[in-house]
């Protein structure tokens, strides 16, 4: 069964046009298709709906946060998973190597072959792309406020400004594959399946989603001017070469901070604790 799953309140204003348009393909190439309409609102209970077994596909018309919302309300991830890129950001896609044009990335899934990726989960939520805290999320957490009173690069750029005001680097206890705990205070840190976030800026330049491993990057304390010369290299993914930073691989990390705010893959989350794991070669995407 194939199933489109939509979101009309995704960050693209033009969902309908896209919907229209991706229904008219599958019906052009003669494949039998349904409809299903998803709210932040509906309970788990809803998506029990849709098809996503072996044989199934789940198309889904958003960005990262419907993606994200989906595949965790669905049960089991043995189902066949399409991305149309109609959101905000729309970063997971670029890992995968897809076209940003919506239409054009439905059409190269749909003349595609399937192949294997890994998922992240942390404290069990599901997450494809990447995790993170610190400043980066500080300016996330500011921008959903600001985008309510300004739009565009205003909304960010007022969202950064209130976010250097307000800086302070972020104390945790961080334990990767269970080989002892480390104090370390970071300005931020971007667990990454993914490589991008904020619509195309390299947080974790290095990581690859189908190589069985969570990447990690860690940018050091740094003082509140020295932000303005970390972002310009942040969207670059050049944090790291300039010394800012450090990677490295695992396969499973906690992190522990009193009241932890971070994201996944755009959503909003926080806890004292955060346990982070692999599921390797999960996922089913196409190429």
């Amino acid at each position: 069964m194939f199933t489109i799953v939509f979101n009309p309140a995704a960050g693209n204003k033009k969902i309908d046009q896209i919907l229209k348009r991706v229904c008219d393909i599958l019906t052009g190439r003669h494949i039998n298709y349904t409809t299903f309409e998803i709210s932040t609102k509906q309970g788990p209970e809803v998506y029990q709906a849709i098809p996503c077994g072996n044989d199934d596909t789940v198309c889904i018309l958003g960005g990262d946060g419907t993606v994200l919302h989906t595949f965790n309300k669905l049960s089991g991830d043995s189902f066949r998973l399409m991305i149309v890129p109609c959101g905000t950001g729309n970063d997971f896609i670029k890992s995968l190597g897809l076209p940003k044009d919506p239409i054009k990335a439905f059409i190269s899934q749909l003349n595609g072959e399937t192949r294997h990726a890994d998922y992240l989960t942390a404290n069990k939520r599901c997450f494809l792309n990447v995790m993170g805290a610190g400043f980066d999320v500080n300016v996330l957490c500011k921008l959903n406020a600001f985008k309510h009173k300004f739009s565009g690069l205003k909304a960010y750029l007022m969202a950064v400004i209130q976010s250097i005001k307000e800086y302070s680097p972020i104390e945790l206890e961080i334990n990767r594959d269970d080989t002892g705990v480390v104090k370390k205070k970071l300005s931020v840190i971007s667990i990454g399946n993914g490589r991008f976030i904020g619509g195309g800026m390299k947080a974790v330049p290095s990581a690859v989603p189908d190589d069985g491993l969570i990447d990690v990057v860690e940018v050091r304390a740094i003082k509140r001017w020295q932000l303005l010369f970390l972002l310009p290299l942040f969207i670059c993914g050049l944090h790291i070469k300039f010394g800012l930073g450090k990677s490295y691989r695992c396969r499973s990390l906690r992190l522990a901070s009193a009241g932890l705010t971070y994201q996944l893959d755009g959503e909003i989350f926080s806890d004292d604790s955060v346990t982070v794991n692999l599921i390797p070669d999960r996922l089913i995407v196409f190429k």
